[in-house]
């Protein structure tokens, strides 16, 4: 009998395989459609329900992570070769900029410290106007 407990193995299949070698390419955030078309592009035969599968898999398994920013459509990014990073989104033209700062990493740990807290992840996102749409709409 399987231990009910036990993390379930899962296989590297070659569609697997060649997703996790395309997404390591993608230098920022991608979206599923956007992954789906650089396949087609590069004529690689994996269809789109393996896509979001594999997808979701590969976020369990904490080889990407799933970064809601906004919009229609649920951005992903690879997690294993870049550092941690927060982001400030643009609420007229979408726009992301991803920022690093030990100041907020430090105060996240004293934080998490002062409340005997062990922090697994964390995302932050600040919500606002970015220089362009300041600009165009006005915004002081």
């Amino acid at each position: 009998m399987r231990n009910s407990s036990a993390p379930k193995r899962w296989k590297l299949t070659a569609e697997r395989r060649i997703l996790l070698r395309e997404i390591h390419t993608i230098p920022s955030h991608f979206t599923a459609q956007e992954l789906i078309s650089r396949m087609k592009r590069k004529r690689k035969k994996v269809s789109r329900a393996t896509i979001y599968r594999t997808l979701e898999l590969f976020q369990q398994e904490g080889l990407i992570e799933k970064v809601e920013l906004g919009g229609e459509n649920s951005r992903y990014e690879c997690i294993s070769h870049r550092p941690h990073h927060d982001h400030l989104i643009c609420v007229n033209c979408g726009k992301v900029i991803e920022i690093q700062s030990p100041v907020l990493e430090e105060h996240k740990e004293k934080v998490c410290r002062s409340h005997h807290f062990l922090p697994r992840s964390h995302t932050l996102q600040i919500l606002g106007y970015c220089r362009s749409c300041r600009q165009k709409l006005k915004i002081p």
